[in-house]
């Protein structure tokens, strides 16, 4: 009995026809299967025989694209059962407990800090950290299985130190709320402008990290959070339905500007900061009256 053909991947757009998905997957036969991309699945979607061989088609992190992967009918069981269940564990971080290997944790990250502020992250491999940091490469495999998860870290990081820096500021001299909104989002562009790294993976990060992504989300409650207490400590507040949400719908609508600034100029420039302003301040008056009363009792402090 002659050794089973390897298994083979290829990614396809959701959409794409059978046929069309076979030929990619025809094209690829030549890739050994990868067991590193499981870090990338979110679970199987379909199986399907074509001939003497079994197709699977996996959802990946990436909402609009598929891996499409073709078995041969005798391969090892520990992969076809992982196949077949879905059972997909994702790759983590191995976050270290001692004092020496947190200090080699944080020491990679600030080696691929330093890279950013020149390469874009496709630019940046394991094997470019480990140069830079000088290590080997296998001591940043052991924190961060997959290289993706090193500006996981990275974002993590940025995300802590901007609500630790510019959302514990209280703006000065505020009259309004359009003042308090627009003092608020200079100090982020002022941060931003100042970090490029952190420019990098924070606002450019959620179009190719579906991780990243999540992780703004998140900071993006914990800042809408933040501009609530602000406005209560400064305004007479109404009861407005859904406030947290629709603040978080101004941050994600302002992102998307800045983040056309840096594609455009490398940084978020006044001119499009001034667009982004508009945009915020047109949608907050969908929902926010167009004045709010000062509280004679207004906080100046944290």
């Amino acid at each position: 009995m002659g050794e089973a053909s390897p298994a083979s991947c290829a990614a396809a757009t959701v959409g794409s026809k059978a046929s069309n998905e076979t030929e990619i997957i025809a094209e690829l036969r030549f890739i050994d299967f990868p067991f590193s991309i499981f870090g990338y699945l979110s679970g199987l979607e379909s199986k399907s025989l074509h001939g003497s061989q079994e197709i699977f088609t996996f959802r990946t992190l990436q909402s609009d694209k598929r891996l499409i992967c073709i078995l041969p009918s005798v391969m090892h069981e520990d992969v076809r059962s992982i196949m077949t269940t879905g059972e997909i564990t994702r790759a983590e971080i191995r976050r270290p407990a001692q004092k020496r290997s947190r200090a080699r944790f944080e020491a990679i990250l600030d080696g691929a800090e330093r890279l950013l502020e020149a390469f874009p992250p496709s630019a940046i491999s394991i094997h470019a950290i480990a140069a830079e940091v000088g290590i080997s490469p296998p001591s940043i495999y052991h924190f961060f299985p997959e290289p993706h998860l090193v500006f996981s870290a990275l974002a993590e990081r940025y995300l802590k130190r901007f609500e630790a820096g510019v959302l514990t500021e209280v703006p000065q001299g505020i009259e309004s709320w359009q003042d308090l909104q627009t003092a608020q989002y200079r100090a982020g562009q002022k941060w931003f402008n100042e970090h490029p790294a952190a420019r990098q993976v924070l606002l450019e990060g959620p179009a190719w990290s579906s991780e990243i992504r999540l992780q703004d989300l998140d900071s993006n409650f914990v800042t809408a959070g933040r501009s609530i207490e602000l406005m209560t400590q400064m305004f007479v507040m109404p009861e407005i339905p859904d406030l947290h949400d629709r603040l978080v719908e101004v941050i994600v609508i302002n992102d998307a500007i800045w983040s056309l600034s840096i594609h455009r100029h490398g940084l978020i420039t006044d001119e499009m900061e001034e667009q982004a302003r508009r945009a915020r301040i047109a949608y907050s008056r969908t929902f926010l009256p167009e004045y709010l009363p000062l509280r004679a009792d207004r906080k100046t402090a944290p």
